[in-house]
């Protein structure tokens, strides 16, 4: 199960140049780049979006749906209608997103490519910071199967979360807070669930005046974005509340809780979530700078592992961090997660609306993520629990 971490400690021990790393992990993008974006539906949306953002500039006031008896645009978009997954449902995607999907569209509208070339980039670039800051760590990054497919095939929008945290996080320890609120900000405004990493970070300034000076800049940031798009903020609220009250794929934690009526299952999901947030927290008080990685692990992992839905590409937002520590749990996830794909839906053996997945593919991942955590567990006591043993790898 560890193979893959001990072949990476191997070559890193022959000290791989970073034209070489670099150089790999741009030729995977560029040839996963020209790959249909196969047992994917969600770009749709992306396109969808930013022709919405062009013609009318706001993509939030009403759902794709209201437009099937009346669109006439041409047979590209007509196209990108008609497989516009939850069609009922106004976009989720924040501003900061929407604002990329209509400069995709400016290029060329209806069309996959701008959107996988400007994701691509984003990622290139996050390997070669990584490669900078990290050596030849970065390899479980660079080379990731996960990361060049959800990344380069499958376009999805999570790896530009994970670039601005990483950068949030290099910020921090330099002490650069409107960088850091910036990052922060931006991130929320793509994905808001990214705001759960501000409490960690500013922790590390080393002032009151730049942790609340940073907190107020990351909440006026993302105000700022919301700004062209305030007719349509109510609808975005009421599609998120759908989607949670409605929607479960692939859930782990949530599992122990599915059983229960939904409002009560919720509930202690919800609860669950945010005891293990305070308690990375309080994990973190003891050694602000050196376990701010691994706090932010156990934060963003929390909120994955008691999320109703959980699929692959949710880990896009942690793997860039998840370099920074010497922790195998985020890697070995990043192999089992993409297993969900093996739903019933996929094999043929049910409809697009039924997204149950074989027993054995929630054994699977039950049994790689838990082994991978007793490991890492194991590992840091007998480190005899010392803070810097497990923590951060990064210099200044």
């Amino acid at each position: 199960m560890f193979a893959m971490s001990a072949a990476v400690a191997r070559l890193s021990q022959h000290e791989l140049t970073a034209a070489t790393i670099i150089g790999w992990a741009i030729t995977m993008r560029l040839v996963a780049a020209f790959t249909p974006a196969f047992f994917e539906d969600d770009y749709f949306r992306f396109l969808w979006d930013g022709y919405r953002t062009l013609v009318d500039g706001n993509p939030y006031r009403l759902a794709p749906a209201e437009y099937f008896a009346t669109f006439s645009g041409n047979d590209a978009m007509q196209e990108v209608l008609s497989h516009v997954n939850y069609p009922h449902v106004s976009t989720i995607y924040g501003p900061a997103l929407q604002n990329l999907f209509a400069f995709a569209a400016v290029i060329d509208a209806g069309a996959l490519w701008p959107w996988k070339l400007i994701v691509t980039i984003a990622d290139a670039s996050v390997v070669a910071l990584l490669v900078r800051t990290l050596g030849s760590r970065t390899l479980l990054y660079a080379w990731s199967p996960l990361v060049v497919h959800e990344i380069a095939v499958a376009a999805h929008p999570d790896g530009l979360v994970g670039a601005l945290i990483l950068l949030a996080y290099l910020a921090a320890r330099r002490g650069e807070f409107w960088w850091l609120a910036i990052c922060v900000g931006t991130a929320a405004a793509m994905k808001v669930h990214a705001v759960l990493a501000l409490p960690f970070l500013i922790m590390v300034l080393a002032s009151h005046f730049a942790r609340v000076t940073a907190a107020f800049a990351t909440v006026g940031i993302y105000a700022f974005y919301w700004l062209p798009y305030l007719d349509g903020f109510v609808n975005t609220w009421h599609s998120f509340a759908t989607f949670a009250r409605a929607w479960q794929f692939n859930a782990l934690g949530f599992q122990l809780f599915s059983t229960l009526p939904s409002p009560v299952g919720r509930a202690l999901s919800l609860a669950g979530i945010a005891a293990l947030i305070a308690a990375a927290w309080r994990w973190q008080i003891r050694d602000r700078e050196e376990r701010l990685p691994t706090a932010l692990l156990m934060a963003f992992g929390a909120l994955l592992f008691f999320s109703p839905v959980v699929n692959p590409w949710y880990m896009l937002c942690l793997l860039p961090l998840a370099c920074a520590t010497r922790y195998a749990t985020p890697w070995i996830a990043a192999y089992v997660l993409p297993i969900s794909y093996a739903s019933d839906f996929n094999l043929g053996f049910a409809s697009a609306t039924d997204g149950r997945l074989p027993v054995w593919v929630s054994v699977v991942q039950w049994v790689a993520i838990a082994g991978a955590v007793i490991w890492d567990w194991r590992a840091r006591y007998n480190c005899h629990q010392s803070p810097s043993c497990l923590g951060s790898v990064v210099t200044r």
